[in-house]
């Protein structure tokens, strides 16, 4: 970091004059966070520059959300093979939620915060096993073998037959 500064940040070349290269002003954008390709103009970086911060990559593990959170809470729980009928009147909660969700978008700014909506939606998406960390604690606890139950059933059902 040659060109950083006393906060350790780095601080760009001059403008004009000795130090104001092309080299020296993409080295500086790259460092930034701008994607500079090979051959770019001075001024076109400055122009990058000037535009306003650079763009955020996308998470190449998340896919792109399209739609509204209705529309993916019912593709979730379509997909969810381990919901039963028992579980509907959560699901019928988690998709009201989702559609209070959708509509504070069109809130007019001056109605005051809801603090509970959106931690009351990821409670009921956990208890539904809707999230990653809930689906991993679903299948730890998802036995392997006869439950106890059954095992102590058919202990009794022997013990039964032999007296």
């Amino acid at each position: 970091m040659d060109r950083a500064n006393q906060t350790g940040r780095i601080s760009p070349p001059p403008r004009s004059g000795r130090g104001s290269t092309r080299v020296a002003w993409a080295v500086y954008a790259t460092a930034l966070g701008y994607p500079i390709p090979a051959g770019t103009s001075r001024k076109r970086i400055f122009e990058l520059l000037d535009a306003g911060p650079p763009p955020k990559a996308a998470n190449p593990r998340i896919p792109k959300v399209e739609g509204t959170i209705f529309e993916a809470v019912r593709e979730a729980v379509d997909a969810a093979a381990h919901l039963t009928h028992m579980d509907r009147p959560a699901v019928e909660y988690l998709l009201d939620l989702a559609k209070t969700l959708d509509g504070m978008d069109q809130r007019p700014p001056t109605t005051s915060v809801d603090v509970v909506t959106g931690p009351t939606f990821l409670r009921c998406l956990d208890a539904l096993g809707l999230t990653p960390l809930s689906r991993t604690k679903l299948a730890l606890k998802t036995p392997e073998g006869p439950s106890k139950l059954a095992e102590l059933r058919s202990i009794r059902t022997r013990t039964s037959a032999v007296g």
